[in-house]
């Protein structure tokens, strides 16, 4: 029943894209580095644009540990891609 109330509710949404800048397909990555001996797992987020407009974004926990902020940069990168 959520999902049907959710799929009413939202009938007359839609995503608009403005080919007018021509930017073409771009994804943006960042990652946030666990660097406590609690969490060791980091944080990996992105999300990627077709024409100024969002077509898909996600945040999850990265699968293996990094020992360091930069081969955390380097596993969000190569999740992204």
């Amino acid at each position: 029943m959520y999902i049907m109330h959710y799929l009413i509710g939202t009938q007359n949404y839609h995503m608009v894209y403005d080919g007018s800048l021509n930017e073409g397909f771009i994804a943006h990555t960042d990652s946030d580095w666990a660097s406590d001996l609690i969490k060791h797992q980091s944080t990996t987020g992105f999300f990627a644009s077709l024409l100024s407009g969002i077509v898909c974004w996600q945040s999850h926990l990265q699968k293996a540990v990094a020992l360091s902020s930069t081969e955390a940069k380097y596993m969000a990168l190569l999740d992204t891609c």
